[in-house]
């Protein structure tokens, strides 16, 4: 009983409860999904709260408890939802001084922009391909060690949840000469429409319609 959040930290959510007879033998399952969602992520706990990470921010999820074992669900279910999240600023910079180009990603193993083609600059691609992103910055940044949590959000046509990846890199690995080039985790192989929405530690940076065909 009493479910309660603390979402202070954008990146993640700290979940804690009350329990009367003691903590189950083997500790909790926190089982937790998007509402309306079947596609459920589990966390494994031996004390009466769980960190949850990589969650999409703007969206309502589902908690629910169980006991290692997996018998009994406790305390119902919980709903929350996730902060609208805030426009990307960080580093001396913010998500207005980006613009992103949308591309097939090189073969050439560690590629840059450099060799990136005109032809190869699209939001089109055919089943199978790889997609990617070219970042410029316009304004000077501050080329620190922090860890950049980037997500990536990708929705069909309707809005339902296709994939939600995170990666993670120091911000001054990301940047050379104010370019950073990122590649997308996957993309659907099944053609239609869809929308991929770029975090950085859980800030929005940018939002992009593409086809797969």
């Amino acid at each position: 009983s009493n479910f309660r959040v603390e979402d202070t930290d954008e990146a993640q959510l700290k979940l804690t409860w009350d329990n009367e007879g003691g903590i189950p033998a083997d500790g909790w399952l926190l089982l937790y999904n998007l509402k309306d969602s079947e596609q459920q992520d589990v966390v494994r706990t031996s004390v009466n709260s769980a960190l949850v990470n990589n969650l999409i921010p703007g969206e309502t999820y589902e908690f629910s408890l169980q006991a290692s074992d997996g018998t009994t669900v406790f305390g119902g279910t919980f709903t929350y939802k996730i902060p609208a999240p805030k426009n990307f600023e960080g580093h001396g910079v913010n998500a207005s001084n980006m613009t992103f180009t949308m591309c097939i990603t090189p073969e050439k193993e560690n590629w840059k922009h450099t060799d990136v083609k005109k032809d190869q600059k699209t939001s089109e691609f055919t089943a199978g391909q790889k997609a990617s992103f070219i970042v410029k910055l316009n304004r000077k940044y501050i080329p620190d060690k922090d860890v950049t949590d980037i997500q990536y959000v990708i929705r069909d046509k309707d809005g339902k949840l296709v994939s939600n990846t995170v990666k993670s890199e120091t911000w001054i690995s990301m940047w050379l000469n104010y370019y950073c080039e990122l590649d997308v985790p996957s993309i659907p192989d099944v053609a239609g429409e869809y929308t991929i929405e770029i975090y950085f530690n859980s800030m929005f940076a940018h939002k992009q319609t593409f086809t797969v065909v």
